[in-house]
């Protein structure tokens, strides 16, 4: 049985806004991800409040970090 690309995109969206912390994960697993990630609706769900509350999450992803936050903003998540 084939999932469709809407029931993914579902997944992935509750992904963004609980834990966007594993959405770069995710969109390294497979191509339909990737695609996905670069979805407004994604960048515009995405929970950007929890970094400020986690900064041992820099570390390693401070590059990663850098392209998230001006992304969200971009696409008008506070």
């Amino acid at each position: 049985m084939d999932i469709p690309d809407l029931a993914w995109f579902q997944v992935l969206l509750l992904v963004a806004k609980h834990f966007s912390k594993d959405l770069y994960s995710m969109a390294g697993t497979c191509k339909l991800f990737e695609e996905m990630l670069n979805d407004h609706e994604v960048w515009r769900t995405m929970s950007v409040e929890k970094y400020q509350w986690h900064p041992e999450w820099y570390g390693f992803y401070q590059e990663k970090l850098v392209e998230f936050l001006p992304k969200c903003k971009e696409h008008n998540n506070p």
